[in-house]
């Protein structure tokens, strides 16, 4: 069997998200059973893929013009557009694959897929979904970015109902969601999945000396909730005056230059680390020195970092949110 992963939304962006995690671990794994696997993808993923050493067949698109280095979610934005549009002059290049994949519903993996079906008619389209996109006025951050998001996963959303052979949903209450609304519109294959986490990774790099009172892990934006984490941090500091918070994880450099000045005019520098995207082994080491973890996010498809957070020893803070709910039924399994 071949599977062709069309995989844009990073940009120029290395940051390893949870879609990206996914990507990386399911590609290993089909790639053990023996599966071919090609991937067209951005120079910002095609990065962070040869530094997973992620066995597949590359092709590269586009996602700026001139820049290698985005600086805004216009940027992003621009890359998404570009990326698609290469995709397309690319779709007859593209060896005969068993099954085309979109890893997300990102308009820039969904429509290059679409394409592809359209000129190998054959082929299986196959649609991973991993969370909703609120309302705009329901979700945190830049009005017009939410509005854009909001609707582009609808676009998307339309053409998945509309071509799709296969939709892959979370086994969570917010999965079922978008399977029922999938299911509302025909399509009759979707198929609730779990996620995971690698648990001999985690177990291999040691726990050393605790540096920090707290982490949060997640990409710098919003939705993540990430300036809820200053008056949560100086909420904290009134009673524990020296508390350390790290935050790992990258974003747009606009939001991460704009998360900095706000974390300064509250007088936290000193106490709210920002150390970026970080390798796997990393991670997990800056994890183990923690205490707890923090996770702010107010939208989820499942939660790879709360898992990674439960698999490092930590205990998690987190909103309630429905994504979460399934760890309640792990959890009661648990030997205590």
């Amino acid at each position: 069997m071949h599977v062709l992963y069309f995989n844009n939304g990073s940009g120029l962006g290395t940051a390893k998200s949870g879609g990206t995690t996914r990507l990386i671990e399911t590609v290993r794994r089909i790639g053990e059973r023996g599966v071919t696997v090609s991937i067209v993808t951005t120079h910002g993923a095609l990065t962070l893929f040869r530094e997973e050493k992620l066995s597949a067949r590359f092709f590269l698109v586009r996602a700026s013009l001139i820049s290698m280095r985005e600086r805004n979610n216009l940027d992003r934005a621009w890359g998404y557009i570009l990326s698609t549009l290469h995709s397309f002059l690319l779709i007859l290049r593209l060896p005969k694959c068993d099954v085309v994949y979109a890893p997300s519903d990102y308009f820039c993996d969904v429509l290059p897929a679409v394409a592809y079906k359209f000129a190998r008619p054959s082929t299986r389209f196959v649609a991973m979904i991993h969370h909703r996109c609120r309302p705009p006025k329901q979700r945190r951050g830049n009005l017009l970015i939410n509005l854009a998001s909001y609707l582009f996963q609808r676009f998307s959303f339309w053409f998945i109902a509309r071509y799709a052979d296969q939709v892959f949903v979370y086994d969570t209450p917010e999965g079922e969601v978008i399977g029922d609304y999938f299911r509302s519109r025909g399509v009759r294959a979707v198929t609730p999945v779990a996620n995971g986490i690698t648990l001999a990774a985690i177990d291999q790099v040691p726990a050393g000396s605790v540096t920090y009172d707290a982490c949060f892990v997640g990409g710098l934006r919003a939705s993540k909730g990430i300036y809820d984490l200053i008056p949560i941090w100086q909420g904290v500091q009134k009673r524990f005056q020296t508390a350390r918070l790290v935050i790992i994880g990258g974003g747009a450099p606009s939001v991460t230059a704009d998360f900095r000045a706000r974390i300064a005019a509250a007088g936290l520098s000193d106490h709210i680390i920002l150390l970026g995207a970080l390798p796997s082994g990393e991670f997990y080491r800056v994890m183990k020195t923690s205490r707890v973890c923090i996770s702010t996010s107010h939208e989820e498809g499942w939660g790879i970092a709360i898992c990674e957070a439960l698999a490092c020893g930590l205990p998690v803070v987190a909103y309630s949110l429905p994504a979460f709910s399934f760890l309640r039924g792990y959890l009661d399994e648990v030997p205590q």
